[in-house]
């Protein structure tokens, strides 16, 4: 089996970060509000909030370090 090195990886996801994490189950409306959403990752009623559809970046005011990008959510 062939690693895929993170660099490539992340360049393959750029612009596509929305269709990835909807397909791993995440809620379609959680990329098409700038509004406050609940945080897939912590569980919060209002504490997540996407950012950049390219990247994948996202915050989410409880986590430590305050967000990260879509990988983060994987």
């Amino acid at each position: 089996m062939n690693r895929l090195d993170k660099d490539t990886l992340r360049q393959a996801a750029q612009g596509c970060w929305p269709a990835i994490l909807t397909a791993l189950g995440l809620p379609a409306a959680t990329f098409t509000s700038k509004r406050n959403r609940p945080c897939p990752c912590c569980g919060g009623t209002d504490r997540f909030q996407w950012i950049d559809k390219d990247a994948g970046r996202f915050v989410c005011r409880a986590l430590e370090g305050q967000g990260g990008d879509g990988f983060a959510l994987v």
